[in-house]
């Protein structure tokens, strides 16, 4: 019997969000390693207001990711037909209550503008915020999306988005990632 890949396109102008998942996934075992890198690494202060999150050289060099790096990069491979397609920087995001990421983007060179940005859900209580993309030409247009734990988004480095606070008792856990084409 074939496995029916679980995947939904959320569209927005000709730029949009991949809402896919990323089965088979140790979700206790990844939380584990987040707070690992947290205990052994500092945080740095990009988009995140609150909370903690890594550097992204921290974590590509970091062992305990590279399964997740591998199996990253073969669901992104298959799913953009691009074999050459891989992470090239990725970083762990710890909200606590009331901490939440700021709306920003990923690109930093426009030779970038058409490479892929992505985060993997990790641990999501309810009411521990939603993952938000504005329209690039009406920024009042938005989409939220509820995330779930294996949830796994994609979309164009060049799109704005945010995350709202975490108004839950625990912490919403997810990692970034951005790839070269």
């Amino acid at each position: 019997m074939m496995e029916q890949e679980n995947k939904e396109y959320i569209p927005l102008l000709d730029l949009g969000v991949w809402n896919l998942s990323l089965e088979n996934l140790n979700i206790r075992n990844l939380t584990n390693i987040c707070y690992q890198t947290k205990k052994k690494y500092p945080s740095v202060q990009k988009s995140n207001k609150g909370g903690y999150q890594s550097g992204d050289v921290v974590t590509m060099n970091e062992p305990l990711f590279y399964p997740l790096i591998s199996k990253l990069n073969k669901k992104i491979q298959n799913h953009y037909k691009t074999p050459n397609m891989s992470i090239i920087g990725m970083w762990v995001n710890i909200s606590s209550p009331t901490h939440y990421n700021t709306a920003h983007t990923h690109i930093q060179h426009v030779n970038e503008m058409k490479q892929i940005s992505g985060v993997l859900y990790i641990q999501t209580p309810l009411n521990s915020g939603n993952f938000t993309m504005y329209n690039p030409v009406w920024i009042d247009n938005q989409i939220e999306i509820r995330t779930i734990p294996g949830q796994l988004l994609l979309f164009n480095k060049i799109l704005t988005h945010s995350v709202s606070p975490n108004n839950s008792k625990d912490d919403r856990i997810s990692i970034a990632f951005n790839c070269n084409i």
